[in-house]
């Protein structure tokens, strides 16, 4: 079908770039005078619009003035997209020799400047062949007079490098036509008026193989390289009395491997489809332009013919189907080979290369993959199609890792699977914890993971010695006191009949520190102490080595009852004794336990409390806490003494993380524990960010729901193939799941359907079994997909729907949903008569069953007809 046309007598060049795709050049082609008799030349950019409405005219988009008329043209995508050539470069081969270079994004005035890029002189004749490298497009290669033959490169344009292939064959002949192979870019083609066409390998700088038919001997027009066969090329003769087209094969160059024969002239252009092999396009002095199946020799379809030669040929580059020509007429045509227009088809209809497949594949439910394929045979021609099924496994690393989980579950060795996922990862913190949650002693191996083992600190105390304490150092020293001041107002705020505390340190008994002792009291065999630890065994007080230790520094008052009269803890003093003595005697322990407080000795009063009662030890044990408050170990004490761990947890800090982990460990309940560990995980993953942190906390408090949820977060925010990183999670949960504090009866939602996914992609690599255990374990939630995926898995194999009770078929996943019947119409039945009636009864019924689809129906045709 003709889509463009333009008067012009031009030779016609595609534009190699695919954002243009549409634009062509055109540049007045020497030999040929218009009626005006013009005998200037110009290089014209033309826009092919295929818009509808666009009309039959080509939008011209720029033009100039040569001063030579052109034999050749050829359009080069070198530098395309830079800032100097935006649109590649055009080279002209002239009358003269010379070549020109222009720039066609300033011809199309798409940016200003000079079109002419340089203009070379080194062909001594009309240069006639010439074509740029496909795989180096600053390649260019042209042919003259003399078999003088110039690569150029382009790789600065404005002054391009110019090499020969080599010595110039003989005997010395014009050159018509040159071109690069397709498929190796280092192979150039020329041939010429003497007959002889030659191949020639730049690497060795010499021609290879030269070839001619000795049967005719006749001057050769053109030439071209197959695009998908490396070493076939067509050449075509422009001798009327042999006008023919010789397939060659360099394989065997002894003769031509296909001849056609079609045009009543010479032969002056031929073009290879570069989408489709069995297309060829030659055109001639007979005025026609014929389409070739190359590969039968058979005439595809010719297209319309004008009144004078077809001179020039070429198939669009980067358009399938469009095609351009140009004749002596004065016109240049654009042609869709999706319709021939007038022209006449004189071989078989055969649908274009571009849009068949030479080969496919398509994947089915299983795994099951359908390809199909069209081998070539060795001379070129096409084989038979062959169709095959596979069932590969396209994911090896996947189907390995699912097969060492599926038998580590089988096999009931899940702890040993995730001692070799700590192997392979020493760092997987996650492995290591559900490691540690299979253990009979899981309690103790967790406070040893966040580094808090009994042994070694039990250890670490007993060896602690007074030199380790750096008291030295300024920040180990203790806060200076108050002032003389304070210290008198707060003696004259006492009773009088209290004693003023000494004012110089009292000599402790047997030499030791009345502050060690206090500690042993509160942490040793006392017999309040088991109430106070809970029932817990404490280890023993670490001993002072003939030394005396420093003062212990004044805690904060937080109530005026609790607020001591010294600094620092008064020792055997024989008035203090006695008065405690005489409170003791006569029974008031209360009033005992308060003076030593007032005069800083708390192990007395807390031994004192214990012998007064439990509801005075737990008084005085607590009013001892509230004065050390701001001592950390005191905190905690408390918090354990008071049973206040949750109040402990959301105070917590998340930086210590581990110490609260290990404090609920050592101290919570079995009823308090999940709980507690699971407020920790949130309060880490809402206030600390800490989602490392917060998952093996949400482990602990066997929350799977949070924790799936969170290593979803953490998979999207890392790269990897979805396969694996759907293997890695599904590889956790299922230990996960299988851990005591984890096992649910109905497995949550977010687990069933990432088993669902899981098991479609188990079931694309063709584990259909292995697929269904997964779905079988996905059933009791409420994951439409698994039970899609299920139902299709058990009617993939059609010996199910016998072989399988039918009471243990899946149940179909969809809802029925009924939407009636439509009203039958009713038929008239009409008498038989003749040979026709069958034919007119059958008719009538279908007639009747789809209703006015058909017209009326046959009666009523009938009886209007009869009316």
């Amino acid at each position: 079908m003709l889509l463009k046309s333009v008067k012009r007598s031009g030779t016609v060049a595609w534009s190699p770039i695919s954002q243009e795709r549409g634009f062509i050049a055109v540049g007045t082609v020497a030999n040929a005078i218009d009626d005006s008799f013009e005998t200037t030349a110009d290089l014209e950019v033309m826009a092919v619009d295929f818009a509808p409405g666009a009309g039959k005219e080509m939008q011209i988009k720029g033009a100039i003035k040569s001063n030579e008329r052109f034999h050749r043209l050829a359009w080069s995508g070198h530098a395309a997209g830079s800032t100097e050539l935006p649109l590649g470069i055009l080279a002209g081969g002239m009358v003269d020799g010379s070549i020109g270079f222009w720039n066609p994004a300033i011809i199309s005035k798409q940016m200003q400047g000079e079109p002419l890029v340089a203009r070379v002189q080194k062909h001594k004749g009309p240069v006639r062949g010439l074509d740029f490298n496909s795989f180096k497009p600053n390649l260019l290669a042209s042919g003259a007079t003399e078999s003088e033959i110039l690569i150029w490169d382009l790789a600065n344009p404005k002054a391009p490098n110019v090499y020969t292939p080599g010595t110039p064959t003989q005997p010395l002949s014009e050159i018509t036509c040159v071109a690069w192979n397709g498929k190796v870019e280092h192979i150039l083609a020329s041939t010429g008026v003497s007959g002889t066409s030659v191949v020639w390998d730049l690497r060795q700088k010499r021609p290879v193989i030269s070839f001619t038919d000795s049967a005719t001997k006749t001057s050769r027009s053109a030439l071209a390289w197959n695009p998908e066969v490396a070493t076939q090329v067509m050449v075509a003769s422009d001798d009327d009395t042999t006008p023919i087209v010789q397939m060659w094969d360099l394989r065997n160059a002894h003769s031509p491997a296909r001849v056609l024969t079609g045009h009543s002239r010479g032969i002056l252009d031929m073009s290879w489809c570069p989408f489709d092999s069995s297309m060829l396009l030659t055109c001639g002095k007979d005025n026609r332009t014929i389409c070739w199946n190359p590969q039968t020799a058979e005439i595809m379809c010719d297209l319309p013919s004008g009144n004078n030669w077809n001179f020039d040929a070429r198939w669009s580059p980067k358009l399938p189907a469009i095609l351009a020509t140009a004749s002596f007429d004065g016109s240049v045509n654009v042609y869709s080979l999706t319709d021939t227009g007038s022209g006449t088809a004189g071989g078989k209809l055969q649908a274009p290369g571009w849009l068949k497949r030479p080969a496919g594949a398509s994947f089915g439910f299983g795994g099951q993959l359908s390809t199909f394929s069209k081998k070539t045979t060795p001379d070129g021609q096409p084989g038979r199609p062959t169709v095959a099924l596979r069932k590969p496994g396209t994911d090896t690393e996947l189907l390995q890792r699912a097969d060492e989980l599926n038998a580590a579950i089988q096999q009931g060795t899940l702890k040993d699977y995730c001692q070799k996922k700590i192997t392979e990862n020493p760092d997987a913190e996650e492995w290591q914890f559900m490691s540690i949650l299979f253990d009979e002693d899981t309690r103790r191996r967790l406070t040893n993971f966040v580094g808090f083992s009994r042994e070694d600190i039990a250890a670490e105390v007993l060896a602690l010695k007074l030199a380790d304490l750096k008291l030295d150092d300024p920040l180990n020293k203790p806060k200076e006191g108050k002032s003389k001041k304070e210290k008198a107002k707060e003696a004259k705020a006492e009773p009088p009949k209290e004693p003023e505390p000494p004012k110089e340190e009292t000599p402790f008994a047997n030499g030791e520190d009345s502050s060690s002792n206090a500690v042993d009291s509160l942490f040793g065999d006392s017999s309040g102490a088991d109430d106070f630890l809970g029932g817990g065994d404490a280890p023993a007080a670490v001993p002072i080595v003939e030394e005396t230790a420093a003062p212990a520094p004044a805690a904060p008052a937080p109530a005026p009852m609790s607020v001591p009269l010294v600094e620092e803890a008064v020792g055997p003093n024989e008035v203090l004794d006695a008065a405690i003595k005489r409170a003791v005697i006569c029974g008031e322990f209360e009033g005992a336990v308060d003076c030593c407080f007032r005069f800083g000795r708390m192990a007395d009063a807390l031994l004192l409390a214990a012998t007064g009662g439990r509801e005075l030890f737990q008084r005085t044990q607590e009013r001892y806490l509230a004065l050390n408050s701001s001592q950390p170990f005191v905190k905690v004490t408390r918090s354990i003494v008071n049973h206040q761990l949750q109040t402990f947890v959301d105070e917590s800090d998340p930086a210590t993380w581990k110490e609260t982990l290990a404090i609920l460990v050592t101290y919570a309940t079995a009823d308090e524990f999940a709980s507690l560990c699971d407020s920790l995980a949130t309060r880490l993953k809402e206030v600390g960010k800490d989602s490392k942190a917060a998952t093996l906390c949400y482990i602990c408090a066997g929350n799977v729901d949070r924790t799936v949820q969170i290593w979803l977060e953490e998979d999207a925010k890392t790269g990897g193939a979805p396969s694996l990183k759907l293997q890695g999670l599904i590889e956790r949960i299922s230990v996960l799941l299988v851990l005591d504090v984890c096992k649910q009866e109905v497995v949550p939602e977010v687990v069933g359907d990432k088993y669902a996914q899981y098991a479609e992609v188990l079931a694309s690599q063709g584990r259909l079994a292995m697929a269904m255990e997964y779905l079988l374990r996905a059933n009791a939630s409420n994951s439409v997909s698994a039970a899609v995926l299920r139902e299709r898995i058990f009617n993939s194999d059609a010996r199910n729907a016998y072989s399988v009770p039918q009471n243990q078929h899946p149940p179909f996943p969809f809802e029925f949903q009924h939407v009636g019947v439509a009203p039958e119409k009713p038929k008239v039945q009409q008498p038989l008569s003749g040979g026709s009636a069958p034919q007119a009864q059958v008719y009538n019924a279908v007639a009747d069953a789809f209703g006015d689809a058909f017209g009326a129906p046959m009666q009523q045709q009938q009886q209007q007809q009869q009316q």
